[in-house]
């Protein structure tokens, strides 16, 4: 007779462990949701940085990146390093180009660090390559389209995808 209330008592135990566990980790790892979830929230992020870059809005397109990003542009020779950074260089490109667009297709997006039941944890990566359109118009008027290639490095922390390195290059032989 007490050895099916010993194991009943045994699971029982285990469960209320296990299920104490479970607990902690949707408390700290962020939302459940599926792949398509996960990707309609990464499609969400592109279109809010193509949303700020066609603004000109350097200080809302900097807000993407997360404080100690890395960026590289077409037009930049150098690695920007930290958000204010990228903030000073977004500033200049739109005062020299103050009316810009950009646009993005054929996005492929692969996550690390997610759970099999689509958990996003702290620290979840997704890394995104693509092709985008620029369209710049410089100050005399003067139009520059560059079709070209990225790649985005996101990291979900504070409850958002933030760009942790960013880097475009134009196709070469492409540029206007």
């Amino acid at each position: 007779m007490w050895k099916p209330i010993r194991t009943f008592l045994l699971l029982l135990i285990v469960g209320m462990v296990v299920g104490a566990c479970a607990g902690v980790q949707r408390e700290t790892t962020g939302a459940l949701a599926s792949s398509a979830t996960v990707e309609d929230q990464i499609d969400e992020a592109r279109k809010q940085f193509a949303e700020a870059y066609r603004r000109g809005d350097a200080v809302a397109l900097s807000e993407l990146f997360a404080p100690d990003a890395a960026f590289t542009g077409t037009i930049s020779p150098v690695w920007r390093e930290g958000r204010e950074a990228i903030r000073d260089n977004w500033a200049r490109v739109f005062r020299e180009f103050p009316q810009s667009e950009i646009s993005f297709s054929d996005p492929v997006v692969r996550f690390y660090n997610i759970s099999p039941k689509g958990t996003i944890m702290d620290n979840t990566i997704a890394i995104e390559t693509g092709l985008f359109e620029m369209r710049m118009v410089n100050t005399a008027g003067q139009l520059r389209q560059t079709p070209g290639k990225y790649s985005a490095i996101r990291m979900w922390r504070n409850g958002r995808w933030e760009i942790v390195n960013y880097h475009t290059s134009p196709i070469p032989g492409q540029r206007q």
